[in-house]
């Protein structure tokens, strides 16, 4: 079982306790930063298979931002904030520190999710720093980066991203639907 997995089997459960919202994390202060709101889903196929769904709220950069997780009744489930190598996790059992933001992706979701890669992809564009190529020959169906099919075909119009990950094992399938296209 990969680290976090089973925080994340529980996790639903132990978020359902009220966390207090008093403690906010620093503002961001990059005049570039950007702001995705809608629902998030990812699912973890495997020996283990689990799944993960949440509203969300990301805003920031690569390199400073935070995302904050509501369950469907609106409750807050949690928050991460980053800057540079470090980010923290602010939940209901208080405040966690990370050495980056793969090893806090894995303990929020499971398995590493490239949060930094997700405000170019959520603006239908592959992530600048790294190679990326077309899937089946089109750009217009979206890319591979990173080890993730990206598909951004409903973009434009739903607001509906979906990547996967085959490998490593186990498999990763994150679908996220923004609140305004």
């Amino acid at each position: 079982m990969r680290p976090g997995a089973v925080g994340v089997a529980l996790r639903p459960a132990r978020f359902l306790a009220a966390w207090p919202s008093a403690r906010k994390p620093p503002p961001i202060d990059d005049p570039a930063a950007r702001h995705y709101s809608g629902r998030l889903a990812v699912r973890v196929a495997g020996d283990d298979s689990r799944s993960f769904s949440a509203g969300f709220e990301l805003h920031g950069t690569p390199d400073q931002g935070r995302i904050a997780l509501n369950s469907p009744l609106g409750l807050r489930l949690g928050e991460a904030a980053w800057r540079a190598d470090r980010a923290t996790l602010h939940g209901p059992d208080g405040q966690r520190e990370f050495d980056g933001l793969e090893s806090l992706s894995e303990e929020l979701f499971g398995d590493s999710i490239p949060i930094e890669a997700l405000f170019d992809w959520l603006a239908g564009r592959p992530y600048p720093d790294v190679a990326s190529r077309p899937l089946d020959g089109t750009a217009e169906q979206g890319f591979r980066q990173l080890g993730w099919d990206v598909r951004t075909t409903r973009l434009p119009t739903d607001g509906l991203l979906i990547a996967e990950r085959r490998t490593p094992e186990p498999v990763v399938t994150v679908r996220i639907k923004l609140d305004t296209p």
